[in-house]
């Protein structure tokens, strides 16, 4: 059976690491993967600095201080649910010797 998503040809952009030429969708996923950990990384690094800015600016307003706290505590959620999705895909691969990491 042909899949249309196989038939997919992408530039390959030279200097950047993505090299995706005719790649399949599967690939292009597999490689694009490696990267979610660290915008992850990235992203929690800024809700971070943002929940941090919301405390020191609160003045002790019980809402600011709450809302501060939030974009801190998610920021946190979120990295661990994006490293442990990372985690469980390698677990899945190992088990089940299915290459979904690049």
């Amino acid at each position: 059976m042909k899949v249309f998503a196989q038939d997919v040809n992408l530039p390959s952009y030279s200097g950047t690491g993505f090299n995706f030429g005719s790649a399949s969708l599967g690939e292009i996923f597999s490689q694009l993967l490696n990267y979610a950990i660290v915008l992850a990384g990235i992203a929690m690094f800024g809700f971070l600095i943002a929940g941090g800015f919301d405390l020191l600016t609160s003045g002790g307003n019980q809402e600011g201080i709450k809302k501060g706290t939030n974009k801190i505590v998610m920021a946190i959620v979120g990295f661990i649910v994006v490293f442990a999705t990372y985690f469980i895909l390698e677990i899945i691969e190992l088990l089940f010797g299915i290459k979904v990491t690049g």
